[in-house]
């Protein structure tokens, strides 16, 4: 039992929605409550080193964190749980200049600093038909050819801080938007409906140029909850606790 914690919700297992969507959260975290107390951090996902290092880099790297972990509960006094402020994968302006003003450290965009993001590092079902193809002919351009996912999250915003041209496929990557110039242009593949106006709002907010090609969906089988166990026991316990 613990009198306070912070909760941040949301699928923070993936770097787009963690940085556009969860960490903009921590601007209504409470500095201290009660007797000079620093609520703890609880999260519902596993932590990585990105997680951490966000928050080190936020100055929050001494708040103790309640990570996720399976069949283990928690009772608290008293819990925030922020609301998000973006909505349908179209982040909020507020959010896109918080991350700017906090981590962000844009300069001036390197001429000739091209660069294609690939995912192919990236275990997603989602990606771009002719996908080697595509990579192979912005290689041919003199793009560098980048896997954004092998790397730290400080080596991400000092690589990005002053990128030229980024050509990408719709994905978490592109996240790292917010840390580039703000006269930095791209090009974004993504499938028409597969498509929601999260990064043109980022390019939108911050002055960028977004030049984005959409082509035809094709659905493939998602197996995503095939192993999912449900305990409903469980579920009807918390739900008696809660309306008690």
């Amino acid at each position: 039992e613990r009198k306070h914690c912070y909760i941040l919700p949301g699928m923070g297992w993936n770097y787009y929605h963690w940085l556009l969507e969860t960490v903009p959260l921590l601007r209504h975290y409470p500095e201290a409550v009660g007797d000079g107390e620093k609520p703890p951090l609880a999260l519902f996902f596993p932590l990585k080193k990105w997680h951490l290092e966000t928050l080190r880099l936020l100055g929050m790297g001494d708040v103790d964190l309640l990570p996720y972990e399976e069949g283990r509960w928690f009772r608290y006094e008293c819990a925030w749980l922020p609301e998000f402020a973006s909505h349908c994968l179209v982040p909020s302006p507020e959010d896109i200049e918080f991350l700017r003003e906090r981590l962000a450290k844009p300069a001036k965009p390197k001429a000739g600093k091209k660069v294609f993001l690939t995912r192919r590092g990236v275990s997603a079902i989602r990606t771009v038909k002719g996908r080697k193809a595509l990579e192979e002919k912005y290689r041919a351009k003199g793009f560098d050819v980048l896997d954004p996912s092998r790397m730290s999250l400080g080596q991400q915003i000092e690589f990005f801080s002053d990128a030229d041209v980024v050509v990408a496929e719709g994905g978490a990557a592109l996240a790292n938007m917010v840390f580039c110039p703000n006269d930095a242009k791209f090009i974004i593949y993504s499938g028409d409906r597969a498509w929601a106006e999260t990064f043109t709002m980022i390019a939108s907010v911050l002055g960028q140029e977004v030049e984005v090609h959409l082509g035809q969906t094709h659905p493939v089988p998602n197996p995503y909850y095939l192993w999912t166990a449900f305990d409903v026991a469980g579920l009807k316990n918390l739900t008696r606790r809660n309306n008690a």
